[in-house]
């Protein structure tokens, strides 16, 4: 299981095959990540925070993380060779009470 891990790696494919590898025949890999561009602000949020996290967005692109990466995942599986791949969303939703 990763979670939240391969955002954060210029080359995610490879880590998806050491988790291959590490996979018992017959075992699951679970894997949450995120598409950091598709986040909905509501209430939106001040420019001066808009501009924050658009220089992060750049900063992680630059630097070879995938943004979109939540997208890629299923591809990503069939890439490494795992079979009867599931994609489910998982929205996360904050409120302030």
């Amino acid at each position: 299981m990763a979670a939240r891990v391969l955002q954060w790696l210029n080359r995610p494919a490879n880590a998806l095959s050491q988790i291959v590898s590490a996979l018992s025949p017959g075992g699951q890999a679970v894997i949450l990540d995120y598409n950091h561009e598709k986040i909905a602000w509501n209430p939106t949020p001040p420019d001066t925070f808009r501009s924050f996290y658009d220089a992060f967005l750049c900063w992680r692109s630059d630097t070879g993380m995938d943004n979109t990466i939540a997208d890629h995942l299923a591809n990503m599986f069939q890439n490494a060779g795992l079979k009867e791949i599931t994609s489910t969303a998982q929205h996360e939703q904050t409120r302030n009470f």
